[in-house]
């Protein structure tokens, strides 16, 4: 997720925490990662040999619950964030005013956002400095 992106959606908290984000969790979330957890285990089974079968499809179930985990925590900081739709979120916690929202944006220091749109950069320019 780029950090260019505007919230289209009541934004909740501007910059979540890893607990809060985990706290946040819905039951779409944790289907998520009980869904990608039994694909994973459904396709580690059916690609390995035989004798392979029980152990591969656990393998490939701890990698799908990992996957599910780490997407439930990008869609919930999303939705606190406001970048996708956060109804029950703004229910539950409310939305951020929009001028706490300004003072954020004007406190966070995001370096070198000057040089995303750059065609090229002077390399010995900005050594000398």
């Amino acid at each position: 997720m780029p950090a260019v992106n505007t919230p289209s959606y009541p934004v909740v908290d501007p910059d979540p925490s890893t607990s809060k984000a985990l706290s946040n969790f819905s039951g779409r979330d944790v289907a998520n990662v009980f869904g990608f957890g039994a694909f994973g285990y459904l396709f580690g089974w059916a690609t390995a040999r035989k004798p392979f079968r029980g152990y591969n499809g656990r393998i490939t179930a701890l990698i799908g619950v990992t996957g599910g985990f780490l997407y439930g925590v990008m869609r919930s900081t999303q939705r606190l964030s406001g970048l996708e739709p956060n109804e029950a979120e703004v229910a539950r916690y409310g939305a951020i005013p929009s001028r706490l929202l300004d003072e954020t944006e004007k406190r966070r220091d995001i370096r070198n956002v000057n040089l995303i749109d750059t065609e090229a950069i002077d390399i010995a320019k900005h050594a000398e400095k």
